[in-house]
């Protein structure tokens, strides 16, 4: 009996001084300091995403623009070409249509 009394006090004893070192302030301390490190730790990881996607949310403007101003030179381009040839293509059906008029001229002229 008194070794099963001897047991349940050295269990209590055990228990007493869990309690006492779960409660104790370097215990409080380090729990509290540990909380303030995943926060902080929450905060970067949401400062980094943040920072990532202002990032790419950049790139991402950067090549609009980009595709922006290279299409638009593209046009551009384009329409020049366009006009050129449209004003060659004129050119060259007004010589056409010059000698096919002599033509018609000197056919006329062979009566």
């Amino acid at each position: 009996e008194s070794k099963d009394e001897a047991e349940a006090m050295k269990r209590e004893s055990i228990d007493y001084l869990k309690r006492q070192i779960e409660n104790h302030d370097i215990i409080k301390e380090a729990s509290l300091k540990a909380d303030e490190i995943v926060a902080k730790a929450q905060m970067d990881a949401k400062d980094i995403r943040l920072g990532a996607r202002d990032y790419a949310d950049e790139i991402v403007s950067d090549l609009e623009k980009s595709i922006d101003e290279k299409g638009s030179e593209m046009v551009n381009n384009i329409s020049k070409e366009l006009d050129s040839f449209i004003t060659d293509l004129e050119k060259e059906l007004s010589a056409d249509l010059h000698s096919i008029r002599n033509n018609i001229k000197e056919l006329r002229n062979y009566k």
